[in-house]
Protein backbone atom coordinates (compact mmCIF):
# COMPACT_ATOMS: atom_id res chain seq x y z
CA UNK A 1 0.00 0.00 0.00
CA UNK A 2 2.73 2.37 0.98
CA UNK A 3 4.19 1.87 -2.33
CA UNK A 4 1.47 2.72 -4.52
CA UNK A 5 0.80 5.68 -2.50
CA UNK A 6 4.60 6.50 -2.61
CA UNK A 7 4.60 6.03 -6.65
CA UNK A 8 1.27 8.04 -7.23
CA UNK A 9 2.82 10.89 -5.52
CA UNK A 10 6.07 10.79 -7.35
CA UNK A 11 4.06 10.18 -10.63
CA UNK A 12 1.66 13.20 -10.09
CA UNK A 13 4.80 15.33 -9.06
CA UNK A 14 6.72 14.08 -12.48
CA UNK A 15 3.90 15.58 -14.21
CA UNK A 16 3.16 18.50 -12.59
CA UNK A 17 6.61 19.74 -13.07
CA UNK A 18 6.64 18.42 -17.01
CA UNK A 19 3.99 20.75 -17.44
CA UNK A 20 4.15 24.12 -19.60
CA UNK A 21 3.09 27.33 -17.29
CA UNK A 22 -0.02 28.68 -17.41
CA UNK A 23 -0.24 31.07 -20.01
CA UNK A 24 -0.98 34.89 -19.26
CA UNK A 25 -5.18 35.45 -19.43
CA UNK A 26 -6.15 38.26 -22.24
CA UNK A 27 -7.71 42.14 -20.75
CA UNK A 28 -10.53 40.39 -22.15
CA UNK A 29 -12.14 37.44 -20.00
CA UNK A 30 -15.72 36.64 -20.93
CA UNK A 31 -16.75 39.59 -22.60
CA UNK A 32 -15.13 41.70 -19.30
CA UNK A 33 -12.21 44.50 -19.86
CA UNK A 34 -9.28 43.83 -17.79
CA UNK A 35 -7.79 46.92 -16.36
CA UNK A 36 -5.17 47.62 -18.80
CA UNK A 37 -1.56 47.87 -17.65
CA UNK A 38 -0.12 51.18 -16.43
CA UNK A 39 1.73 52.40 -19.84
CA UNK A 40 5.64 52.56 -20.26
CA UNK A 41 7.34 55.22 -19.43
CA UNK A 42 8.05 56.61 -22.37
CA UNK A 43 4.28 56.54 -23.38
CA UNK A 44 2.88 57.95 -20.62
CA UNK A 45 2.58 61.94 -21.62
CA UNK A 46 3.19 61.94 -25.70
CA UNK A 47 3.17 65.28 -27.84
CA UNK A 48 0.00 65.52 -29.15
CA UNK A 49 -0.23 65.14 -32.96
CA UNK A 50 -1.94 67.84 -35.30
CA UNK A 51 -4.35 66.65 -37.53
CA UNK A 52 -2.22 67.21 -40.76
CA UNK A 53 0.12 64.39 -39.29
CA UNK A 54 -2.84 61.93 -38.40
CA UNK A 55 -4.52 62.47 -41.32
CA UNK A 56 -1.45 60.75 -42.77
CA UNK A 57 -1.59 58.30 -40.29
CA UNK A 58 -5.26 57.61 -41.46
CA UNK A 59 -3.90 57.04 -44.88
CA UNK A 60 -1.43 54.21 -44.11
CA UNK A 61 -3.78 52.25 -41.86
CA UNK A 62 -6.56 52.30 -45.04
CA UNK A 63 -4.02 50.97 -47.28
CA UNK A 64 -2.37 48.43 -44.90
CA UNK A 65 -6.61 47.48 -44.45
CA UNK A 66 -6.75 47.28 -47.84
CA UNK A 67 -3.67 45.03 -48.40
CA UNK A 68 -5.02 42.73 -45.95
CA UNK A 69 -2.61 43.40 -42.54
CA UNK A 70 -4.69 42.75 -39.38
CA UNK A 71 -4.72 45.45 -37.09
CA UNK A 72 -1.58 43.69 -34.65
CA UNK A 73 0.60 43.36 -37.58
CA UNK A 74 -0.65 47.28 -39.21
CA UNK A 75 -0.07 48.95 -35.61
CA UNK A 76 3.19 47.03 -35.67
CA UNK A 77 4.24 47.73 -38.91
CA UNK A 78 3.51 51.43 -38.45
CA UNK A 79 5.06 51.61 -35.03
CA UNK A 80 8.43 50.06 -36.59
CA UNK A 81 8.33 54.02 -38.40
CA UNK A 82 10.68 56.92 -37.16
CA UNK A 83 8.43 59.50 -37.56
CA UNK A 84 6.05 61.72 -34.97
CA UNK A 85 3.08 59.02 -35.25
CA UNK A 86 5.57 56.29 -34.01
CA UNK A 87 4.67 56.10 -30.12
CA UNK A 88 1.16 56.73 -30.95
CA UNK A 89 0.87 53.91 -33.03
CA UNK A 90 3.73 51.81 -30.59
CA UNK A 91 0.94 52.25 -27.78
CA UNK A 92 -1.88 51.00 -30.00
CA UNK A 93 0.23 48.02 -30.76
CA UNK A 94 0.70 47.30 -27.13
CA UNK A 95 -3.06 47.41 -26.41
CA UNK A 96 -4.17 45.09 -28.97
CA UNK A 97 -1.33 42.88 -28.43
CA UNK A 98 -2.98 42.11 -25.11
CA UNK A 99 -6.48 41.31 -26.84
CA UNK A 100 -7.81 44.93 -26.70
CA UNK A 101 -8.91 46.98 -29.90
CA UNK A 102 -7.86 49.13 -31.64
CA UNK A 103 -10.59 51.74 -30.81
CA UNK A 104 -9.62 51.43 -27.19
CA UNK A 105 -6.00 51.80 -27.50
CA UNK A 106 -6.70 54.73 -29.49
CA UNK A 107 -8.61 56.50 -26.97
CA UNK A 108 -6.28 55.49 -24.34
CA UNK A 109 -3.63 57.06 -26.34
CA UNK A 110 -5.64 60.32 -27.05
CA UNK A 111 -6.58 60.48 -23.47
CA UNK A 112 -2.45 60.41 -22.80
CA UNK A 113 -1.03 63.13 -24.88
CA UNK A 114 0.02 66.56 -23.72
CA UNK A 115 -2.47 68.55 -25.49
CA UNK A 116 -5.53 66.41 -25.02
CA UNK A 117 -7.34 63.96 -27.63
CA UNK A 118 -7.53 65.94 -30.51
CA UNK A 119 -7.67 64.37 -34.04
CA UNK A 120 -6.32 61.21 -32.60
CA UNK A 121 -9.83 60.98 -31.19
CA UNK A 122 -11.57 61.32 -34.67
CA UNK A 123 -9.34 57.75 -35.45
CA UNK A 124 -10.76 56.15 -32.38
CA UNK A 125 -14.27 56.95 -33.72
CA UNK A 126 -13.83 55.91 -37.15
CA UNK A 127 -12.18 52.30 -35.35
CA UNK A 128 -15.15 52.45 -33.03
CA UNK A 129 -17.91 53.19 -36.07
CA UNK A 130 -16.57 50.02 -38.41
CA UNK A 131 -16.62 47.95 -35.56
CA UNK A 132 -20.03 48.75 -34.22
CA UNK A 133 -21.61 49.23 -37.64
CA UNK A 134 -19.71 47.07 -39.87
CA UNK A 135 -18.67 49.87 -42.01
CA UNK A 136 -15.97 49.31 -44.61
CA UNK A 137 -12.94 50.63 -42.40
CA UNK A 138 -10.74 51.88 -45.13
CA UNK A 139 -13.38 53.69 -46.37
CA UNK A 140 -14.06 55.44 -42.70
CA UNK A 141 -10.46 56.21 -42.82
CA UNK A 142 -10.14 58.04 -45.86
CA UNK A 143 -13.07 60.01 -44.64
CA UNK A 144 -11.79 61.17 -41.55
CA UNK A 145 -8.30 61.74 -43.49
CA UNK A 146 -10.49 64.01 -45.92
CA UNK A 147 -12.22 66.19 -43.12
CA UNK A 148 -8.89 66.60 -41.26
CA UNK A 149 -7.61 67.97 -44.37
CA UNK A 150 -10.54 69.68 -44.66
CA UNK A 151 -9.83 71.25 -41.32
CA UNK A 152 -5.98 72.25 -41.57
CA UNK A 153 -7.19 74.02 -44.43
CA UNK A 154 -10.08 75.84 -43.06
CA UNK A 155 -7.33 76.97 -40.54
CA UNK A 156 -4.90 78.09 -42.82
CA UNK A 157 -7.66 80.30 -44.55
CA UNK A 158 -8.92 81.33 -41.44
CA UNK A 159 -5.32 82.59 -40.07
CA UNK A 160 -4.95 84.08 -42.95
CA UNK A 161 -8.35 86.69 -43.33
CA UNK A 162 -7.22 87.09 -40.00
CA UNK A 163 -3.82 89.23 -40.41
CA UNK A 164 -5.01 91.98 -41.29
CA UNK A 165 -7.30 92.83 -38.02
CA UNK A 166 -4.38 91.13 -36.16
CA UNK A 167 -1.81 93.75 -37.00
CA UNK A 168 -4.65 96.72 -37.15
CA UNK A 169 -5.47 95.77 -33.55
CA UNK A 170 -1.68 95.66 -32.86
CA UNK A 171 -1.12 99.63 -34.69
CA UNK A 172 -3.73 100.56 -32.93
CA UNK A 173 -2.61 99.41 -29.26
CA UNK A 174 0.40 100.63 -29.20
CA UNK A 175 -0.27 104.59 -31.34
CA UNK A 176 -0.96 106.17 -28.18
CA UNK A 177 2.48 105.20 -26.52
CA UNK A 178 4.15 106.01 -30.16
CA UNK A 179 2.20 109.86 -30.03
CA UNK A 180 3.62 110.41 -26.23
CA UNK A 181 7.06 109.74 -27.56
CA UNK A 182 6.33 111.33 -30.73
CA UNK A 183 5.70 114.66 -28.78
CA UNK A 184 8.82 114.19 -26.61
CA UNK A 185 11.00 114.15 -29.58
CA UNK A 186 9.27 117.24 -30.80
CA UNK A 187 10.26 119.33 -27.73
CA UNK A 188 6.53 118.99 -26.28
CA UNK A 189 6.21 118.43 -22.79
CA UNK A 190 3.40 116.49 -22.72
CA UNK A 191 4.05 114.12 -20.21
CA UNK A 192 4.55 116.67 -17.51
CA UNK A 193 0.97 118.45 -18.70
CA UNK A 194 -0.51 114.95 -18.27
CA UNK A 195 0.76 114.19 -14.66
CA UNK A 196 0.34 117.50 -13.06
CA UNK A 197 -2.25 119.53 -13.85
CA UNK A 198 -6.03 118.85 -13.23
CA UNK A 199 -7.18 118.62 -16.80
CA UNK A 200 -3.94 116.38 -18.22
CA UNK A 201 -4.70 113.92 -15.54
CA UNK A 202 -8.66 113.49 -16.62
CA UNK A 203 -7.49 113.24 -19.66
CA UNK A 204 -5.08 110.74 -18.74
CA UNK A 205 -7.82 109.12 -16.96
CA UNK A 206 -10.51 109.01 -19.98
CA UNK A 207 -7.47 108.01 -22.51
CA UNK A 208 -6.55 105.31 -20.32
CA UNK A 209 -9.84 103.51 -19.62
CA UNK A 210 -10.89 103.91 -23.49
CA UNK A 211 -7.46 101.90 -24.38
CA UNK A 212 -8.25 99.69 -22.08
CA UNK A 213 -11.54 99.28 -23.52
CA UNK A 214 -10.47 99.41 -27.02
CA UNK A 215 -7.78 96.85 -26.75
CA UNK A 216 -10.41 94.21 -24.79
CA UNK A 217 -13.14 94.85 -27.27
CA UNK A 218 -10.40 94.37 -30.47
CA UNK A 219 -9.20 90.88 -28.68
CA UNK A 220 -12.69 90.05 -28.17
CA UNK A 221 -13.50 90.30 -31.84
CA UNK A 222 -10.63 88.68 -32.80
CA UNK A 223 -11.23 85.13 -30.51
CA UNK A 224 -15.24 85.28 -31.23
CA UNK A 225 -13.68 84.78 -35.09
CA UNK A 226 -11.30 82.42 -34.01
CA UNK A 227 -13.93 80.37 -32.29
CA UNK A 228 -16.23 80.55 -34.94
CA UNK A 229 -17.62 76.88 -36.17
CA UNK A 230 -15.78 75.32 -39.65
Amino acid sequence: MWLILGTGMLTGLVTALALPPVPTLPRRVRGRPVPAPPPAPDEERRPALDGAAVAVLADRVAALTRAGLPPAETWRVLAARSDGTAPLCRAVARTVSLGGTSAEGLSRAAAGQAGGAGPVAWLALAFSVSQTCGAPLAEVLDGVARSLRDEQQAQRERDAALAGPRATAAVLTWLPLAGLGLAALTGTNTMTVLVTSGPGRVCLVIGGCLWWTGRWWMGRLLRRCERSPR
